[in-house]
Parts: C-alpha cells; structure tokens; sequence
C-alpha cells in the first residue's frame, strides 16, 4: 500500500475513533437499524440543488457564459477530489478543468473561487450569530476538544474575511499601484514569485472591475450563497428526520450544521472524518441529545453528505474519462508552473498537460 494512503486512513481512523471513543456501541447499533434509509435520496436531492446554486454562482463571478452541464462535472469533481484529498490540496482542481476545458486564465478562476470562499465564510460568521440567537450557549461555549468551537470558529471565520475583504478593497481601490506595489515588495525576495502575485492580482482586479459592472450578477451571487447554504441545512433537516425519536426543526438543523461546518473549516481531517463527527455530535449534545446517539446520528448524516459528493463526482468522472489522482497531480503541477507570468495573457494551456473530455 502507498505510504501516503496509510497515512491519510490512519489519520481518518485516529479521528474517527477520538469522536467515538466511550460510546455505546449497542446505541449506535440501534440508531443505525433504525434509521430510516428512505430519507437518504431527500437529502441528496437537497444537496443536488445546492450543488447547482454553487455552479450558477461559480459562473456568475467568472463572469463568462459557460454551459451550466460543464460546470456540475467540473465542480462535482472538484469537490470529490476537495472531500478525498487531504488538507484541500484538490482545490486545484476546479481551476485546471477550467483552464483545460474552457480557456479560463488561471488567475481568473483563483480569484473567482477567492470571492466564492470569501461568500461562504461571511455565511459561516452570519450562521455563528444566528446560534447565539437560537440557543441558549453553555456560559463555557460548546468546548470540543478543550476548546470553544462557536468562539473559535468566529476568530477564524472573521480573520479570514476580513483579510480576504482588505485584499478585495485593496485591489478594487488602488488598483494597478496596489498590484505594483505588491510586487515591488515580494521582487526583493523573489523575482518569480512576484510576478505570479502579480499575475493573479491583475486577473483578480479585472474579475472585481467585471463583476462590479455587473452589479445584478454580484446581487445574484449574494443570492445564491443564501440558496445553497440553505438547502444544504434542509438536507441536514431530512436526515435528522431519519432518526426514530429525533424531532428537531429546521432552526436547529441549522444549529447542528453551522457548529458541524466550522469544525471541519477548522480542521479539514481526510474527507472530513472526525472533524464533521465531532462538530455535529457537539451540536446535538447542546440540543439535548445524548452522547452515543449524538455520535451516531452524526455518522449518519456524513455518510449521506459524503455518499452524494462521492457519487456524483464518480459518476462525471467516469463520464469525462477522469483519473482522479493523476487530475490532483497534474492540477498541482500547472498550477506551479502557471500561476503567473502565463496567465498574463488571456487563455495559456501549459504545453504537454491535456485532460480527455467529453461535451
């Protein structure tokens, strides 16, 4: 076996088992029996719908008229290499398929997904303020692992965004003497590195400058961030409904899905293992529930998250030919080698790297 996959099921497994360490197996046993398996295709339909919101608004902060079937497989498989691939590193794949694929600059598809995060942890910090208004929070926090996770998601979500809203201000304000400025700054350093800083900052302020004179298309991926974080908390809904004796509402769905987002931003585990379980099974303890059937409902629910990204990314995989690991490598090594003086010009494709496609 490949060292590195030990590694990655060793870590999964070391999580796993911290957040199921003192349970009742005969408990998770009985949640699991009887779980109600029909609600499982109404929780993919729900994060189906998501997933499409998702693609619209990747599309809108592109800013270029690209098929909405080319964009479900790029994303799905995205995502699926995001949930396998450990520590994000599959976040290079979404932009290589759209480089490859439709001639999107590389610049230009890391600054639309830069605003696209930014859009999610704005949402993460507006869901962290609705559980302080939902629930009455232990006067020590939700602590997970000796620490406060509705505090520490708010420090991380809030440093991120305000970082990532300074650099959006930056660029959109000062424009070309910001972007020169940066590179004047990283040349002492490194010649090479400043000019791919360079290169994607100039196609991060070209996307601002579009995206801002379209201020419908901007409404739109405001809109959409509402729609898709939405449906995702109606999936968590239905399969919460799935649980014999667990009758939560949709205010606390959205409990146990904001706590169980932030643990796994946090701490981004192989597909999530661990850290999905620990955040989801701390939101139902502060719900009432009890610890055994916490964590097994909180198995539950990932499974029926996971089974949909694995499913779909398999299947558009399949369907454009895709070896997932040789994507994840070569994405890396354009992204290397493209990230900035090629992607000074419109549409550059590195020489040799070609990906078999179907449309």
């Amino acid at each position: 076996m490949n060292w590195k996959l030990a590694a990655v099921l060793a870590v999964t497994v070391g999580c796993l088992a911290w957040v199921l360490w003192g349970t009742d197996l005969s408990v998770v046993g009985r949640s699991f029996a009887g779980f109600h398996w029909w609600v499982v295709p109404g929780m993919w339909l729900a994060n189906l719908i998501a997933h499409s919101a998702r693609c619209v608004r990747l599309r809108l902060l592109l800013g270029q008229r690209l098929r909405f079937l080319p964009m479900l497989s790029l994303n799905s498989v995205g995502f699926l290499a995001i949930n396998v691939i450990p520590l994000r590193l599959g976040e290079l794949v979404r932009p290589y398929l759209l480089q490859e694929q439709h001639g999107v600059p590389w610049g230009r598809s890391l600054a639309a997904l830069f605003v696209e995060r930014l859009l999610d942890f704005l949402s993460l910090l507006f869901m962290l303020a609705l559980v302080g208004v939902l629930v009455d929070l232990p006067e020590g926090g939700v602590v997970l692992g000796g620490v406060d996770l509705v505090h520490a998601g708010q420090v991380f979500a809030g440093l991120v965004s305000l970082a990532g809203l300074g650099a959006v201000l930056a660029v959109a304000l000062l424009g070309e003497a910001a972007i020169r400025r940066v590179e004047a700054l990283v040349g002492l350093a490194s010649e090479p590195l400043a000019r791919r800083i360079s290169g994607f900052l100039r196609h991060f302020y070209v996307a601002l400058r579009a995206l801002a004179g379209t201020p419908l298309h901007a409404l739109g991926a405001i809109a959409l961030t509402g729609a898709l974080w939405g449906f995702t908390v109606a999936g968590v809904w239905v399969g919460l409904r799935g649980v014999p004796g667990l009758h939560l509402g949709p205010a606390e769905s959205l409990v146990v899905w904001t706590l169980t987002l932030t643990a796994f931003t946090v701490l981004p585990t192989p597909g999530f293992f661990g850290a999905h379980e620990a955040g989801c099974s701390a939101a139902l303890r502060l719900l009432g529930v009890g610890a055994s059937q916490a964590a097994a409902t909180a198995v539950l629910i990932h499974l029926g998250q996971l089974s949909f990204t694995v499913g779909i990314g398999l299947l558009f995989s399949a369907w454009e030919g895709f070896s997932l690991g040789d994507l994840v490598r070569r994405s890396r090594r354009v992204g290397g080698a493209s990230g900035g003086a090629a992607d000074a010009g419109a549409g550059v494709t590195s020489a040799g790297v070609s990906v078999g496609v179907r449309h």
